[in-house]
């Protein structure tokens, strides 16, 4: 709870009389030889009650005050936020009006230990789910990269239903998760990276391939989720984390409401990484990769070739931390290759970027942010769609974080050479905000 310097300062004030009338007392008892009773202390004042939470200071606007005390106790924690997005196309490409989207995500997560008392790590269960709609598919602004990262089929779907748990021991921390995930929800993401709208930054996207069977997308970027396990384990600055999922999400369609999948193959994902601090800047880099063993449609011949499979690694740095040993500038970069050809539709990927926290003195919570992407399609995809060789994005941002719960993000992203879908290849240039709102 927020509590005032006005409330700290009475609070001390009122500390420093009772010690001093306690004190007093002692030393007439000493006097008197008689025995004394300890004073009895004041009745807290209003001054030293804890004050009113302001609503900018709430990480979530109303549920954390809707839901009953004894139930939050137990461990019930709702999740509900929105956002809406809305874009334009200034100019280049085929597309230029106004266009909105919008996701609204929702669910709850239980800590099981605390609804049974225990204080054995039994772990929690959630479950997520999300609307999404739009006005038009306008977002798809490239071939390989989506102006926003949220964007997927108009739909109600249920998304992620796990179990998940820690165990922290001697010779390690330990992680598991397990249910119904998003493969790219714990792999090859960067926190740095993460402030940028588009999908690109996101999900690598040079991973991706079509599965012959039905032509769900394979990996990455799912807009579904599907049964899979995800091991992790943590100690000094290493970590590593495996998940093997089911090889096929399903389609990103409407009448998909989360659970329309087929049980096809399998696909691994691993990555192992290490946190370090150099002269007390703190860095991490990652190495990963993913196979899935489906069959994919080859873009050449047109049969089945079995086997797709890529690699990426990651860097993030911060560069410059102010008195208090807060990062004040930090880069990310991102580099991913994929050795299956004819079978991919992206060869190679890269990214760079900086954030800048607190660029203006008064926002310390506000982040500026640039970053850039090529992408480079693998040669038989691309020749049978037409495509160009590369595409490159870069974006500029700034997420202004209105409150705790409430932040607005407008971006500016140029598209080079895009896969416009009247053929043009000049530069397209596009304007958006997104609102998110925590409630």
């Amino acid at each position: 709870n927020f509590q005032n310097k006005k409330n700290k300062n009475m609070k001390k004030t009122t500390q420093t009389l009772t010690a001093i009338t306690a004190l007093i007392a002692m030393q007439a008892a000493a006097q008197t030889a008689q025995p004394a009773q300890a004073p009895e202390a004041p009745a807290p004042s209003a001054a030293e009650q804890t004050a009113p939470e302001s609503w900018a200071e709430r990480e979530s606007l109303f549920l954390e005050k809707i839901i009953p005390q004894k139930v939050s106790d137990r461990g019930f924690t709702p999740i509900a936020d929105w956002t809406g997005e809305m874009w334009n196309n200034v100019s280049g490409g085929s597309q230029n009006q106004m266009s909105w989207n919008s996701l609204l995500h929702f669910g709850f997560e239980q800590d099981l230990s605390k609804l049974s008392g225990s204080s054995a790590s039994l772990g929690r269960l959630g479950i997520t789910m999300y609307y999404y709609a739009s006005d038009s598919d306008f977002a798809n602004a490239g071939q390989t990269s989506d102006a926003s990262n949220i964007f997927t089929g108009a739909a109600f779907r249920v998304f992620e239903v796990y179990y998940a748990n820690e165990f922290e021991t001697d010779a390690g921390n330990f992680s598991l998760r397990i249910g119904q995930l998003a493969a790219d929800e714990d792999f090859m993401g960067l926190d740095y990276a993460d402030l940028f709208l588009n999908s690109s930054f996101g999900a690598i996207p040079a991973v991706a391939g079509s599965s012959i069977r039905n032509g769900a997308i394979a990996f990455s970027q799912y807009a579904n989720a599907t049964a899979g396990i995800v091991l992790g384990y943590e100690k000094s600055g290493f970590e590593a984390k495996v998940g093997l999922y089911n090889g096929n999400a399903g389609l990103d369609i409407s009448s998909n409401n989360g659970f329309d999948y087929d049980l096809q193959g399998v696909a691994l994902w691993y990555q192992l990484g290490y946190n370090y601090s150099i002269s007390g800047l703190a860095g991490k880099v990652a190495f990963g990769g993913s196979y899935n063993s489906n069959e994919f449609a080859d873009f050449e011949t047109g049969e089945a070739s079995r086997n797709l499979y890529s690699f990426y690694v990651l860097l993030q740095q911060d560069l410059l931390n102010d008195d208090e040993g807060n990062a004040v500038l930090g880069g990310f970069a991102r580099f991913a290759y994929n050795p299956s050809r004819n079978i991919a539709e992206t060869a190679m990927y890269l990214d760079a970027g900086l954030n800048w926290f607190g660029p203006i003195p008064c926002r310390k919570d506000d982040i500026f942010g640039v970053a850039f992407g090529l992408t480079e399609s693998e040669k038989a995809f691309r020749n049978s769609e037409g495509l160009p060789q590369y595409e490159s994005c870069l974006e500029t941002t700034y997420r202004l974080q209105l409150t705790k719960a409430i932040a607005l993000q407008p971006a500016f992203q140029v598209y080079f050479k895009p896969a416009g879908d009247n053929g043009d290849r000049g530069v397209k240039y596009v304007i958006g905000v997104r609102a998110e709102v925590a409630f």
